[in-house]
This record gives structure tokens, C-alpha cells and sequence, in this order.
């Protein structure tokens, strides 16, 4: 099954309960409902530099794809981040995109995860 409500709600599910590490972690966010930009999430914090976040309920994101963002975050001046949840009961797994497409993890701060 692709695509319909059930997914979409998921991904919406999910995309909130990052929202909310975020700010658990002292970030400022921004959410793009609906994928209508680049990223998913727009996030700040005074000691950091800003990211762009994506939001995936799997890990099934492309090398094409992640190089694709990186760009884009790139020419805005953020960093370009992926979380992804790809197993039912495991935390998220939040890692940062480098020029390669290669994932490196990133540590948003001190907040725990809930789901």
C-alpha cells in the first residue's frame, strides 16, 4: 500500500512527535505541513547552526535524494538533516547529510524521545 490516509497520518504523527524533540531540545521549529518545501521541519538555536530536517518513516531515502538536499540546505546555509524511525519500537535515528550523501550522526541536545 502507497500513499492514502493511513501513511499520511503516520507521517504527520511522526513529523509532530519530532517537532516536539526539537523543541523539548531548545530548538525554535518551524513545520512545512504537507511537504510543500524542502524540508519537513526548520530548526533554530542560538549555540547551533540552523537545519533543515526531513521526516521519515523509513530509511528509505535515496543517495540521489540525500545529495539532492544537501544542496538545496547548502545554498540556504543549513544543515541538512534526516530522521527516520525504521523500526516499530526503536528511537528515531537523526543523522546529518555531508556532501556525499553520506549520514553522520547528529545529536539535537538533551531531550528524550517519546513516543
Amino acid at each position: 500500500m502507497t500513499g492514502g490516509k493511513a501513511p499520511r497520518a503516520a507521517g504527520d504523527r511522526f513529523e509532530r512527535a519530532c517537532f516536539q524533540r526539537l523543541q523539548a531540545a531548545g530548538w525554535h521549529v518551524i513545520r512545512s505541513a504537507g511537504s510543500h518545501g524542502p524540508a519537513d521541519l526548520a530548526a533554530f538555536r542560538a549555540d547551533r547552526l540552523p537545519v533543515w530536517v526531513q521526516c521519515k518513516i523509513t530509511d528509505n531515502v535515496s543517495l540521489r535524494q540525500r545529495i539532492a538536499f544537501y544542496r538545496i540546505a547548502e545554498d540556504a546555509g543549513v544543515m541538512a538533516v534526516i530522521v527516520s524511525r525504521p523500526g516499530t519500537r526503536q528511537g528515531a535515528l537523526w543523522v546529518r547529510i555531508d556532501p556525499s550523501g553520506n549520514r553522520a550522526p547528529f545529536d539535537i541536545g538533551d531531550a528524550k524521545w517519546q513516543s
